[in-house]
């Protein structure tokens, strides 16, 4: 069996792909059109790209203008397809049958939906409708989805396109664990500026997520990070001889609105910017937190910055709301809900208050993180990649009959 990963965003499949070549099934990655903090090197501590991974230029010829045959000459030998983005669409439209699809949400609630903006519609208007045509299309024929509960808004979505007849209530495994270690932080160039922080500040909080709070395009994407910012803030008023510090990225539409709230709040002192950053590099910054925070305003379960800060065995602030998990998820990831600045505020005044307490919650964080993020879906991912290799025996073992 021969494994096809495509697609690279938030660094998902390449973390798939390694994670079942340490159990040795022959898994390949091929990009598509990934940002530079999504690309293979932005994620492995070897300077060197693996020789399973392999470029596809198919966004760039554009989903109207690719042939089916290209499609299928760039996946010939093939088995077993896991794909993300915009891997339904062009993989449908060459009759191929995702066997997972693995979302990460705007390929579900943007990709998947166009609406004309002239009437009658441009060409790249119908370019872009018959994309999104496939892409549901190739959403719908995929055998599974996998992706886990979410909230409302989000699931809503889901029930529109009749998704969740072949869905599976888990997420992918999008991170590596095995290569954060102190052993490979030592050898990358952020690990000394990172220890130097460090050393000065008794309480370091990190928040990696995109700032999207003040020219966000729908509910989904909002973020809220000011009201981490004025938690912050409210906390530092109330502790003022505190040695803390919050660290954020130039990442998003609104950081530049973050940094000018930052400074209007007199706090740009207890404040470090980073720039956008692989997370190889991001995940050595983390490592030195005391909390990893997420996002704030819309309750969710999973992403990437959970995942990340639970890997990294620190505790972590967000906003869930439990009840709506708990059919799926019975036994839930540790952690501190917060949806507004004082919530936020009390939850920096208790973990000042009680270290121990949060250094416990992120080992048991940890802990369920190795268990339902990593291990659980890979076994699922195994199971399905083996159910497949049965039927494709079987069928030419019948082959073979008829031939002879």
């Amino acid at each position: 069996m021969k494994i096809a990963c495509i697609g690279n965003m938030n660094n998902a499949m390449f973390a798939i792909v390694r994670n079942l070549r340490d159990l040795n099934y022959d898994a390949h990655l091929f990009l598509v059109e990934e940002f530079d903090h999504f690309l293979p090197l932005a994620d492995t501590y070897d300077d060197i790209l693996p020789d399973y991974v392999h470029q596809l230029n198919w966004y760039n010829i554009g989903h109207w203008a690719i042939s089916k045959e290209k499609i299928k000459k760039d996946l010939e030998g093939f088995d077993f397809f896991i794909g993300t983005d915009l891997a339904p669409a062009f993989l449908i439209k060459a009759g191929i049958e995702l066997d997972i699809f693995t979302p990460h949400g705007g390929d579900i609630f943007k990709h998947c939906y166009y609406s004309f903006e002239n009437f009658p519609p441009k060409k790249h208007e119908i370019g872009a409708w018959y994309r999104s045509y496939h892409q549901r299309k190739g959403a719908r024929r995929a055998k599974y989805i996998m992706f886990d509960i979410t909230n409302d808004s989000n699931e809503l979505y889901f029930k529109t396109l009749n998704l969740q007849k072949n869905r599976l209530f888990i997420n992918a495994p999008y991170i590596y664990p095995k290569q954060y270690t102190e052993q490979t932080f030592i050898k990358n160039k952020e690990y000394e500026k990172a220890k130097l922080i460090r050393a000065k500040y008794d309480l370091v909080l990190f928040h990696q997520s995109r700032h999207v709070w003040k020219t966000h395009i729908d509910s989904l994407h909002y973020k809220a990070n000011d009201r981490i910012i004025r938690g912050y803030a409210k906390f530092l008023a109330e502790n003022s001889s505190s040695k803390s510090l919050l660290i954020m990225f130039e990442y998003g539409w609104d950081f530049q609105d973050s940094k000018n709230l930052v400074t209007e709040l007199g706090i740009s002192e207890k404040v470090l910017w980073l720039p956008i950053m692989p997370r190889k590099d991001l995940m050595v910054w983390l490592s030195i937190a005391d909390m990893g925070i997420g996002e704030v305003a819309n309750s969710w379960f999973s992403y990437g910055s959970v995942y990340e800060v639970l890997c990294s065995q620190k505790p972590f602030l967000g906003y869930r709301k439990d009840d709506d998990f708990k059919t799926q998820y019975p036994e839930q990831y540790p952690m501190v809900s917060a949806n507004t600045e004082e919530l936020i505020c009390i939850a920096l005044n208790d973990l000042k208050s009680n270290p121990l307490h949060y250094k416990e919650m992120g080992e048991k964080g940890y802990d369920w993180f190795m268990k339902f993020a990593i291990n659980r879906p890979i076994n699922e991912i195994i199971k399905q990649i083996e159910a497949k290799k049965v039927v494709l025996d079987n069928n030419g073992f019948k082959k073979n009959l008829v031939k002879n």
